[in-house]
């Protein structure tokens, strides 16, 4: 299932989001292959903005299973982790520091040509 076009971003209005936030998002527009992807992107301030304490509920939850999961690698997701994922449109990934250096490592390779089987 394709999201909804364009993808319209909204940033928290705090001074730091302000400073890195329209350089990532102008980046991974005029890097993304396809055409109107991506529309415009924004600033709104937390206590006004649902999408934005959503999107900190998210990532909160996602931090606290990476921490839990750290501890006990048997450890079940949140139920509340668990809901917003119910319908398959939230998709969870662990950012580990080996894996970023993996990711950096693939795509140096396939901008160079070398691709691995």
């Amino acid at each position: 299932m394709e999201p909804a076009k364009p993808i319209w971003c909204l940033f928290d209005s705090r001074q730091k989001a302000r400073e890195f936030a329209p350089r990532i998002f102008h980046i991974v527009k005029l890097q993304c292959e396809r055409p109107n992807t991506f529309g415009e992107m924004g600033f709104g301030e937390m206590w006004r903005t649902p999408e934005i304490q959503a999107a900190d509920l998210v990532v909160y939850e996602g931090a606290r299973h990476l921490i839990e999961k750290q501890h006990n690698p048997n450890a079940r997701m949140r139920e509340s982790l668990r809901k917003l994922g119910r319908k398959q449109k939230l998709f969870m990934i662990e950012v580990t520091e080996e894996r970023l250096q993996a990711y950096v490592e693939l795509s140096r390779k396939a901008q160079a040509g070398e691709f691995q089987d």
